[in-house]
């Protein structure tokens, strides 16, 4: 567990701007024998974490929204890419086809929620709509929810990893930006 978010934030970052980020990481642990789902894995943070899944011999299974081409590529890396699969997280029936693709081949004993939404798209508060703010809920929060609920029921042991931004962390004298509040729920 890591309760430093600004190590985290540090860490990750180094990762992803290193050599080291490109390539299969390894940990002296394993997961062989684990079914890895990876969300929002064709970018960002979400490769990172895929190779490093498998590096630690998972089987891992790769969600993506729009970017096919990216996650291919990361699954390209992988020794043990159980496929890519496409879903958009702003829709509950396609997060729940997600999860039950992603389990055909059996249970799914990690899953990283790490998608998201508008980032840093919208800072303005006051400019954002209704429908945006709608949709930015159900993919950065709905979304997670309803997979980490379909994971609990399928009844095994396994670990549910929540990714959030660090700027849910971030001192600051009023919200400003649908992303710093929807990190500071996450």
């Amino acid at each position: 567990l890591v309760h430093d978010r600004s190590l985290f934030h540090h860490t990750t970052s180094d990762m992803m701007n290193s050599q080291k980020s490109r390539a299969s990481m390894s940990f002296n642990i394993s997961l062989a024998d684990q079914r890895a789902l990876v969300t929002g894995a064709s970018s960002g943070l979400g490769p990172v974490i895929a190779r490093t899944l498998d590096g630690a011999g998972a089987s891992v299974i790769l969600h993506y929204h729009q970017n096919e081409q990216g996650a291919s590529n990361v699954a390209a890396d992988l020794k043990q890419a159980a496929g890519c699969l496409q879903a958009d997280l702003t829709d509950p029936e396609s997060v729940a086809q997600l999860f039950s693709s992603a389990t055909e081949d059996g249970p799914v004993s990690i899953l990283v929620n790490c998608a998201a939404v508008e980032s840093q798209q919208v800072s303005d508060l006051a400019a954002m709509d209704q429908a945006r703010w709608d949709t930015t809920l159900q993919a950065n929060l709905g979304a997670p929810f309803l997979l980490s609920r379909l994971f609990a029921a399928q009844g095994v042991p396994g670990s549910i990893i929540n990714i959030s931004s660090i700027e849910g962390d971030r001192k600051s004298t009023r919200l400003n930006s649908s992303h710093q509040i929807i990190s500071y729920a996450v």
